[in-house]
């Protein structure tokens, strides 16, 4: 939790105030508005009540008087002024104190809380707590502060070590050591020491802190007494219980509400410390006596005390509201009138200083305080440890110095003062210090230097020292004569105990007489230019080695400094001298000492030819007298601020004398400046004039100053900004007032700098002025940022007024400073802003850049109007550009820049610089807000140099300005050309996996155009799916070129741009913009309706595919129609339509169309397209799509339909074989005739063709369209007849209607149309013969294949062979090359003198001794010692270990001799040697490295003799560089660095071999490895590895392995340089599609020394956690959605197979279980997500590859609720039923599911069921549905049978018994209408029948039955039915004639209740000999049932 800082202030009296400051620091980098509110919280906690009593009542006693005191209302926390909250800004990285008062009003506690806030940052809000306690007391003691240090002290006097302390007792010590004699403390805190004592002890409010004094030296303090009551106060310390501490005055009287000072004096006669001694001062309120009256007005009430000479007067004692007798205090001195101070304190100096017991402790009552006393006092001790000084012997008139430190080690101050005493004087020392003259005496210090004799001098001559404390004492010798001198240094040291003796240090010195002395003032010579105190200069150059130093120091250019000194001539002759200036040359022709070339590289600013001129000798030759001086003169102009410098040499022939000297000279800019560095006017109404003062400020003490404003500076504001005065004279030390005037007069920005000239100040000082009109709109600034590698800034600002204001050219402001890349930035801080002026162009020179050299430029967009807007950026070259950056005239620098001409062909050729980016190029500001737009100008080429010649920058903001930047650059680029930067391949059909339409490429071509260097390039650029680029890193030889293919893939119908990096030499990138489009294919069809609507150049996207028809209606056979269409390309590129597809389908359909075959249509044209119908026979409807082929993608552009209407009319059999029937006798076959036509048709057999055999029956009909019918055919042959008998019967079908008919639609005229159809009938009449068809049948074959792979391993080794000489010894090293290793020899010397010998090495370049440095090796007489010699090999011994030298083989050093060894094999392909011609030169080479490896060192004896040791190093194959393990997802490119090092002193090139050791989870596809094969699988290839399973042999040349399929990459560069003793990156990029582990080897190779490096790498391939793409899919339940993936299969030379699978499980996502992708390709499926209940999950899909790996899928299942199903409306009359089904689709999976059904809305008028829930009237649904898997529709019945009039509504529910979340609902509604009349019911006559009658309603019903007709006869007539119960009726009829019209019967039951037929006979209806009556069934409040009788 962070703590809240508190500011605690002290207790306060009440009235009293105190002020604490606040500090707040503002650590960001813009300025800061901060507000500080006060929050009060005053009198949170209340004193002690005695104190609150005590403040009533001296309140009450003054209220009268102070009844308008205004502190009462005065704020307890406050800023001054009484403010209770204050504003200010902070500038950046800068503090601000702001001071708080606290005023105690009561007595009490008070807290408080500050509260601090931010401006536009709310999270940087703060708060400070204050805490303060206000108290009130009669009487109040005032204490100085006790200090945390003395002022000037180092150490606390408590706090020194050397000081012990004791709180118990006294100890005495002996004197005359001078330490502590004796402690006395009574109530410290001793558990404390340290800091945390003086922290707490300056906590505490009544602690006194006296100081510290030396032993018999007082020291005093003063303390006030203050009273607050209205009574006199009478005090009293204890004069007389402390013998150390005397009181002036110790008693005394105080007047109300007044003070007294009281002076405390400590002196202590032994070493004493005092902590915490508690002194109590009585305090009494009193009164004087009325019988007494004052003797004069010193005695008045408050004035005495016992430093007068009057007795006290008596007085009386006020406590307790009582008054008390009180004898006067009188005077302890006899004398009567009192004693004086000198006698009292006389007479306590005589008390004995050890007091017998430590003093009682004494209670505090009434007014009484308490005061802890601290002091100290202590003898003077010191530490000196220095006692001899003796200086070298020095040149007359120079000066040496010894300096040895002083220290004070006691707890007091120490006094100290020196003297200086000569031989002669050594006899009076005892006199001095007997005198005791005190050091800060005038006398002592002159004393100290009163020997004139002496060349000495001592500082500091006196001083003191605080405890703890040491000065450093210098001793300067400075003879002016040449003799000896000695001296004594003797220190007088005050109050110093007689047994310590005064230090003493004795001096001697020697003098030399020089040939010359140059007398020069401190001032002329010096370290460097510029070192005067309080400045900042340019620089400093350093002293010369043997060369003067004369340093000119200039305030200001243009001033003449003049330097004058003195040239001593001690000699006793006379000489010439003279002054030569060297020559200025470069500092690698000045060979005259070592150090000029050194100093020359250390001056920051060697001054140039032009430095002659600056500096001037007035005295170049002359004579000195002997014993004389001579005046030299110098002076130097200085020009600018730069330091300069130039050598002169003082020579004296006579004596051949060169004393070189260095003139140095600079001046230094005049503290002049403005007290302001920017003046902002804010928002500012047009018109209104605003006024801000600023101050010029002359710093300078001795120089007055000219200024002038600059005019020009104002530019086109000179109406604007107005500047009073503009020149004037600022004294020194003074300042001037100026006001500057503003006056906007547009809607503008004002933003510049106004420059003032000052005299001798060589830059100008500039004044920043910005304000603004009342309203701005889009304005952009430039604003120039310094960068560490970069010197170029503006000098100039930028003006800008409208769009018609004067724009100032941007070149001139930056072309100096980017000319020159070496030169220094200037020191100015902060950033400068320019602003550019819109629909102008505004040149930008960005000067000379070097390579690597990145110029940034941030241009800031602002909005300052009320809405947002929109901008954008683009940038292009200009074509007409000029070939280098136009020059402007001086005159014209700040004139309008000519707008670049425009030409027709402007447009087309726009190109964007490869160099140059911006960004953003779009974006929105919004209102009062900005947007920072970065230019980055980055030369990634080396080589002759190339620019940027009028580069457009435009920025135009949507309805505002255009703000156009002309850029000027120039670059160097490397001599690698490429074809192209930029290649746009324009619009590109969207490219389809295995379509015919290729895609669009193009080649790049890299050109290596350098004379005689090897140019390297390499991309990271990896294979995207829309480009294709194969890029492999390569090493161009001077002239060569490579060709890369570039290959666009458009997949969505975007714009593409892709940048292709290439790095070069592994430094330098360049980049390769690809931009594109993915258009679509929009060929389409226009009828001729459409046609004529447009026009070529109005042609728009009509509607075409399946939504266009072309419809040819219905036709008659032999009919033909025409259509001419229009195929119209809307596209942008050429397309090439195909439509033969089509051909074949339309033509089954007798459509034709022309053209047929390919053809182009180009962008907007339109090729017409006849088709045309001609059907011969009858077609039914069709509809057909016509289909085109277009950059491989097959659409339909139309539907055409049409039909042929006729007579179609078909027999199932056209040929009828009989067989053999016997004569007389016949059969029958039946022949079925199908009228497939449109209309019907008569059909007529010609009987004539039939024969007498044969009989067709019927021979005449019709048949209606669809209809069948059929044919008998009898053969019956004659008794006379035998033999075959064959008919063709002919049957005659024609249109049975005329007219017109209705057919599709439309209406068409019938035309006459008629069929013949014929029979053939074959039959044969015979006697019993019989014959049977044969019959037969045949099946085909079936068959497959199967391919198989297989691999191989191969690998081979070496040795070597080694030898030696005879030597004294030999030493065996053995160590891997590089490495180094160090062993010991023994050398012995027997003889009996030292040996010093040096060992030489005869090969260093291998073996180093261990003291070579020294150089030599000491050997002790009779010892030995041991000598290491260290082995450093850089060549291996052998080249081929293990073949022909003793370096044995291992597995890695074999391999990679194999890989250099392939590589000789290949090299040499042409140049085949002889096996034993190479193992020959092997040998020769192996003979050489092993002579590198030996060396020999030998050991010179004293004897003559030597000792020498033969070296044998034998250099090991190299260890690898570093072992490195990577775990990298799968899919994801990683490069990694290998640090490659040059242990040569020549730059070297590697060959890269990498070398795969092991490639687990790689095989994609093969048998599995055999069981003999190795484990290890090991492939090399130079620069790039690609790992394939077990692959057959290695592949040592190329970059690309022929393996297929490769699922795992591991490639790099070829080669690669290092620099001679340095290091390089190489990029090694590794890419794997699966997961697997690769262990590899990285050799470099050195072909040429055949040495190599190597490093161990292991990348696994993991899977990666992260999906490929997260999908949503929602969808109402029961409603699928489908989402189309893609998968693409980037191996070219197998397909890849994937197995998906989904976790966890869900039976709602169906997607493929494999998918198979070809190779190269890409392939879709869709993932289909079908919601059976209500629930919201997700899941994973994975799809899983042998070859590919593993993709992640992350799919979100989102379900709304479903969609009601459609409802069943039922309409029954009442008293019947009607059955509807509810179907629906079951998806659960299972053999059978269980569906249960049950009808929402319960009621009590409905029969409840135990299977089935049923809840309306009328409804009843079956309980249980079977329903089988998988998706088959299922329905339910629901029967209404209403029991009521009206309409009904309720649910319908099917829900599952597996899944009760799966249901469906259906609602279901149900009108009952009134019942309908039944019948007719026939009854014969005589006879009866049963009628059924039901009771529909829910209770019971009484029914009254009643017939309308006699004849009838109803039983029973009235019947009572239960509810839903069925009743019999029994219905009668009885025909009698009586019963005529005339008569009339009742018929009823005895209740009369039925129905009494009338006597007319309009009821007995008769229809054909029957009679009709009604039966009427009625009941009460019911509608009545209407039966028909018959």
């Amino acid at each position: 939790m962070k703590q809240v800082p508190v500011l605690k202030f002290s207790k306060l009296l009440v009235g009293r105030s105190q002020t604490l400051s606040v500090v707040l620091h503002n650590d960001g980098t813009i300025p800061a508005t901060v507000r500080l509110d006060m929050a009060q919280i005053s009198g949170l906690m209340t004193a002690p009540s005695s104190s609150a009593a005590k403040f009533a009542a001296a309140t009450a006693s003054t209220s009268a008087n102070n009844s308008n005191n205004s502190n009462n209302n005065a704020k307890v926390f406050s800023f001054p002024g009484g403010l209770g909250s204050v504003k200010a800004t902070i500038d950046s990285r800068s503090s601000q104190q702001f001071d708080v008062i606290f005023n105690s009003l009561e007595p009490r506690k008070y807290a408080g809380e500050l509260k601090v806030h931010v401006e536009h940052n709310q999270f940087e809000a703060s708060s400070v707590a204050l805490i303060a306690e206000g108290f009130f007391n009669e009487a109040t003691l005032d204490l100085p502060s006790f200090p945390s240090t003395l002022p000037g002290e180092p150490v606390h006097p408590l706090l020194v070590p050397t000081l012990p302390y004791n709180t118990n007792s006294f100890i005495p010590v002996n004197m005359s050591t001078g330490s502590l004699t004796s402690i006395y403390t009574t109530g410290a805190n001793t558990s404390l020491s340290g800091n945390d004592l003086l922290a707490q002890l300056q906590e505490q409010e009544n602690v006194l802190w006296i100081g510290e004094g030396c032993v018999g030296t007082p020291t005093s303090v003063t303390v006030t007494i203050e009273s607050h009551c209205p009574h006199a106060l009478r005090f009293q310390w204890p004069a007389q219980q402390f013998p150390y501490l005397e009181f002036e005055p110790s008693v005394g009287h105080i007047a109300p509400r007044s003070t007294r000072k009281v002076n405390i004096i400590f002196m202590s006669r032994q070493p004493i410390q005092i902590r915490g001694l508690s002194v109590i001062c009585r305090i009494q309120k009193i009164t004087l006596l009325d019988a007494v009256s004052p003797r004069s007005s010193l005695l008045a009430l408050g004035e005495w005390d016992n430093t007068r000479r009057a007795s006290e007067p008596p007085y009386r004692v006020i406590e307790d509201n009582t008054i008390l007798q009180q004898a006067p205090l009188r005077t302890p001195v006899s004398g009567g009138g009192g004693g004086s101070p000198e006698r009292e304190r006389s007479l306590r100096q005589s008390i004995p200083s050890l007091p017998s017991s430590r003093p009682a402790p004494v209670l505090l009552t009434g007014l009484d305080m308490e005061v802890k006393v601290y002091a100290v006092s202590d003898v003077p001790r010191f530490e000196c440890s220095t006692t001899n000084v003796q200086f070298k012997p020095t040149l007359m008139y120079q000066t040496r110095t010894f300096t040895f430190p002083f220290k004070n080690v006691s707890s007091t101050k120490l006094q100290y003062g020196w003297k200086l005493l000569g031989p002669d004087e050594e006899d009076a020392i005892d006199d001095i210090l007997a005198r005791k003259v005190k050091p800060d005496n005038p006398d002592a210090q002159k004393s100290a230097f009163q020997n004139a004799t002496l060349p000495f001098t001592v500082t500091p001559a006196s001083g003191e020292l605080e405890p703890g404390q040491t000065c450093n004492v210098t001793v300067r010798f400075a003879p002016v004569e040449e003799c000896d001198y000695e001296a004594m240094l003797i220190a007088l040291i005050p109050n110093l105990p007689a047994s310590v003796p005064s230090p003493r240090i004795f001096i001697e010195g020697a003098s030399q007489r020089p040939l010359c002395h140059f007398e020069m003032d401190e001032s002329l010579t010096g370290a460097g230019v510029g070192n005067t105190s309080g400045r900042n200069n340019a620089g400093s150059v350093a002293d010369r080695d043997g060369a003067r130093v004369i340093e000119f120091n200039s305030v200001g250019v243009n001033l003449k400094i003049v330097k004058k000194f003195y040239i001593i001539n001690p000699t006793h002759e006379d000489y010439d001298f003279f002054w030569d200036p060297a020559l200025i040359t470069n500092s690698n022709n000045n060979s005259n000492n070592s150090s000029s070339s050194s100093s020359s590289s250390s001056s920051s600013a060697v001054a140039s030819s032009s430095t002659q001129g600056l500096f001037k000798c007035l005295t170049t030759r002359g004579t000195v007298k002997s014993q004389k001086k001579f005046e030299m003169h110098f002076e130097f102009l200085p020009t600018d601020l730069e330091v300069h410098e130039r050598q002169w040499t003082f020579r004296i022939p006579s004596h051949n004398v060169f004393i070189p000297f260095v003139l140095v000279g600079g001046a230094v800019e005049p503290s002049v400046y403005f007290d302001r560095s920017h003046i902002n006017f804010q928002s500012l109404l047009i018109g209104r004039t605003a006024k801000e003062t600023f101050r010029l400020v002359n710093a300078e003490s001795t120089t007055p100053f000219k200024w002038a404003l600059d005019r020009n500076s104002l530019g086109n504001w000179a109406d604007n900004i107005t500047v009073s005065p503009m020149a004037g004279d600022v004294p020194p030390m003074g300042v001037q007032t100026i006001t500057l005037s503003f006056t906007p007069s547009s809607e503008i920005k004002y933003n510049t700098n106004l420059f003032f000239e000052v005299k001798r100040k060589p830059t100008k000082l500039s004044l920043n002025v910005k304000g603004e009109g009342y309203a701005m709109h889009d304005t952009l600034w430039l604003e120039t940022l310094r960068m560490a590698n970069t010197a170029t800034s503006l000098a100039t600002p930028l003006v800008s007024g409208a769009d018609d204001a004067i724009v100032p050219n941007l070149a001139s402001a930056l072309s100096s400073a980017a000319s020159s890349p070496s030169s220094s930035p200037r020191k100015s801080g902060g950033t400068t802003l320019l602003q550019l002026s819109g629909n102008t162009v505004n040149r930008l020179d960005l000067g000379r850049v070097l390579i690597n050299d990145v110029i940034t430029k941030t241009f800031v967009l602002r909005n300052s109007s009320k809405f947002p807007f929109d901008f954008r950026l683009d940038h292009f070259a200009t074509p007409d550009a000029p070939t280098s950056p136009t020059k402007t005239r001086a005159d014209k620098t700040f004139g309008k820049t000519e707008k670049p001409p425009v030409n027709g062909d402007q447009k087309a050729s726009k190109k964007k610089s490869p160099f140059l980016t911006i960004t953003p190029e779009l974006g929105t500001v919004a209102p009062n807000d900005k947007v920072l737009i970065q230019l980055k100008y980055l030369p990634t080429k080396e080589g002759s140099p190339s620019q940027l010649n009028d580069y457009k920058i435009i920025c135009q903001v949507t309805n505002g300005h255009k703000f156009i930047v002309s850029v000027f650059a120039t670059c160097s680029r490397p001599q690698l050309n490429f074809s192209f930067l930029h290649h746009d391949f324009g619009p590109c059909y969207v490219y389809k996996a295995g379509g015919s339409t290729p895609p669009s490429s193009t080649k790049l071509r890299i050109t290596n155009n350098e004379d005689h260097m090897d140019m390297s390039f390499e991309s990271p650029f990896v294979s995207l799916p829309h480009l294709e680029a194969h890029i492999t890193p390569t090493v161009l030889q001077p002239g060569q070129f490579a060709d890369i293919a570039v290959i666009f893939y458009p997949k969505d119908l975007i714009s593409y741009r892709e940048i292709i990096p290439f790095r070069i030499n592994g430094i330098n990138v360049v980049n390769v913009d690809i931009t594109g489009n993915g258009v679509d294919v929009k060929v389409g069809l226009l009828d001729e309706d459409e046609s004529a609507k447009h026009s070529a150049n109005t042609l728009h996207m009509p509607i075409f595919g399946e939504s266009k028809m072309i419809s040819f209606g219905a036709m008659w056979p032999g009919q033909t129609v025409t259509k001419t269409l229009k195929l119209v390309n809307f596209g942008k590129l050429p397309a090439s339509v195909d439509l033969s597809k089509s051909i074949w389908k339309l033509g089954n359909q007798r459509v034709t169309f022309s053209p047929n075959t390919a053809i182009t249509i180009h962008p907007k044209q339109n090729i017409p397209l006849s088709v045309t119908f001609n059907p011969i026979a009858r077609l039914p409807s069709f509809s057909e799509k016509l289909v085109a082929d277009v950059a491989g993608a097959s659409f339909p552009l139309c539907i055409i339909s049409g039909a042929c209407v006729g007579v179609e009319v078909r027999l199932d059999l056209e040929t009828i074989q009989f067989g053999s029937v016997i004569q007389g006798g016949q059969t029958t076959r039946k022949v079925v005739m199908r009228n497939s036509g449109d209309f019907t048709i008569n059909f007529s057999w010609d009987a004539r063709r039939i024969g007498q055999h044969f009989s067709i029956t019927p021979l005449q009909g019709g048949i209606a369209p669809g209809m069948t019918y059929e044919f008998k055919v009898t053969f019956k042959p004659t008794n006379t007849f035998t033999g075959e008998a064959r008919v063709e019967p002919m049957c005659k079908v024609e249109l049975a209607q005329t007219g017109s008919v209705a057919v599709s639609s439309s209406t068409i005229p019938i035309q006459q149309q008629s069929q013949q159809l014929f029979l053939n009938l074959t039959g044969i009449s015979v006697g019993l013969q019989q014959s049977q068809p044969p019959a037969g049948g045949s099946r085909g074959p079936l068959g497959n294949s199967i391919d198989s792979v297989s691999s191989m391993y191969s690998s081979s080794g070496g040795g070597g062979h080694g030898g030696g000489s005879l030597v004294m010894e030999s030493v065996h090293f053995k160590t891997p090359v590089r490495t180094k290793q160090a062993k010991t020899v023994i050398i012995t010397n027997k003889t009996s003198h030292q040996w010093k010998l040096r060992p030489v090495f005869d090969n260093p370049e291998c073996f180093s001794g261990e003291r070579l440095e020294s150089k030599y090796v000491i050997i002790p007489p009779t010892s030995n010692i041991t000598y290491e010699i260290t082995y450093h090999p850089i060549l291996m011994s052998s080249i081929t270990p293990g073949v022909n030298s003793n370096v044995p083989a291992t597995p890695t050093s074999s391999s990679i001799m194999n890989m250099m060894n392939n590589n000789d094999k290949e090299n040499n392909k042409d140049k085949e040697k002889d096996k034993a011609v190479i193992e020959r030169d092997n040998r020769e080479k192996d003979r050489e490295r092993e002579k590198r490896n030996k060396g020999t060192v030998f050991f010179a004896l004293p004897d003559g003799s030597g000792l020498i040791y033969e070296l044998i190093g034998t250099a090991l194959p190299p260890l690898p560089e570093d072992t490195i393990v990577r775990k990298v997802p799968c899919r994801v490119h990683h490069t990694e660095e290998l640090t490659v090092s040059n242990w040569q002193r020549i730059p070297q090139r590697f060959r890269v071999f990498i070398e795969t050791l092991e490639a687990s989870a790689t095989v994609v596809s093969g048998p599995p490895a055999s069981p003999s094969s190795s484990s290890l699988s090991t492939t090399a290839t130079a620069g790039t590895s690609k790992i394939v399973p077990e692959p057959s042999q290695n592949n040592a040349a190329g970059n690309n392995l022929s393996l297929q399929p490769l699922t795992t990459t591991l490639k790099g560069p070829d080669y690669i340089d290092v620099p001679s003793s340095g290091e390089r990156q190489y990029r090694l990029l590794f890419h794997s599609h699966r997961e697997c582990t690769l262990n590899a080897r990285i050799v470099f190779i050195n072909e040429e020394l055949r040495e190599y490096q190597f490093y161990l790498v292991n990348f696994c391939a993991i899977s990666p956690d992260s999906p490929v793409q997260s999908i949503i899919l929602e969808s109402p339940v029961r409603q699928t959605i489908a989402r189309t993936l893609t998968i693409e299969n980037p191996l070219k030379g197998s397909p890849a197979t994937f197995t998906s699978s989904l976790s966890p499980p869900t039976s709602e996502v169906f997607v493929p279980s494999s998918l198979r992708v070809p190779p190269g390709g890409e392939e879709s499926f869709d993932v289909v997500f079908l919601p059976l209940t209500l629930r919201e999950h997700s899941t994973r899909l994975t799809l899983t590859s042998d070859t590919l790996g593993v993709y992640h899928y992350d799919l979100t299942l989102r379900v709304s609720p479903p969609n009601r199903e459609k409802g069943l409306v039922h309409k029954v009359p009442l008293g019947t039923r009607q059955v509807q089904t509810f179907h629906f689709t079951s998806f659960l999976r299972g053999n059978i599911s269980e569906y249960s059904v049950k009808i929402l809305e319960p009621g009590t008028d409905f029969e409840p069921s135990d299977k089935i829930t049923s809840s309306t009237p009328g409804l009843i649904a079956p309980s249980s549905v079977a329903v089988p898997f998988p998706s088959i529709e299922a329905g339910v019945d629901v029967i209404f049978e209403p029991s009521r009039l009206g309409s009904q509504q309720a649910t319908l529910v099917v829900y599952s018994n597996l899944n009760p979340l799966v249901e469906y609902q259906c609602p279901i509604i149900g009108h009952a209408l009134a019942p309908k009349p039944q019948g007719p019911l026939v009854v014969r006559s005589g006879m009866s029948i049963i009628i059924p009658l039901k009771n529909v309603f829910l209770k019971a019903t009484t029914f009254q039955l009643a017939c309308d007709n006699p004849r009838f006869t109803i039983r029973p007539t009235d019947i009572t039915i239960g509810p839903k119960k069925t009743a019999p009726l029994t219905l009668m009829y009885k025909n009698t004639d009586a019963g005529g019209p005339s008569s009339s019967s009742s018929t009823g039951g005895p209740s009369g209740a039925g129905l009494t037929s009338s006597s007319s006979s309009s009821s007995l209806v008769s229809v054909n000999g029957s009679v009709a009556a009604k039966l009427i069934v009625s009941s009460p409040g019911n509608p009545s049932l209407t039966y028909y009788l018959k």
